[in-house]
């Protein structure tokens, strides 16, 4: 999982914390990158306890089932989240007019073609 997919489930605060402790001078992993190749580095959290594993190349995160379910589920509302939203619905309402525009076109070239050929 990624740190933006991380900080969708867990929040930014989780997030950040997370990428902090991955910059800081860490314990090597015994596991490569499944994305890159490069070795991971172990994060280790004191609260709550939990040990996870990170590539900063990729920006992904390793967790195991129990450390995965034990985040916080569901996207937490931050100022990042609520812009990122703001900008999925108005390019949901924007995708919406052209293809109206497209279709609306279409129709008229449509009738003016059946037109042209009546004549």
């Amino acid at each position: 999982m990624t740190i933006p997919h991380l900080r969708k489930v867990a929040g930014d605060r989780f997030a950040a914390r997370l990428l902090r402790l991955l910059k800081l001078p860490a314990r090597g992993s015994t596991r490569p990158c499944a994305f890159c190749g490069k070795s991971m580095v172990v994060a280790a959290m004191t609260d709550p306890i939990r040990e996870m594993e990170g590539c900063l190349a990729c920006n992904a995160t390793w967790l195991d089932a129990p450390t995965f379910e034990s985040l916080v589920g569901g996207v937490v509302e931050t100022t990042n989240s609520l812009a990122g939203q703001a900008t999925e619905i108005y390019a949901e309402i924007k995708l919406k007019e052209l293809k109206d525009r497209e279709k609306e076109e279409a129709e008229k070239a449509r009738k003016r073609k059946k037109r042209i050929s009546d004549l």
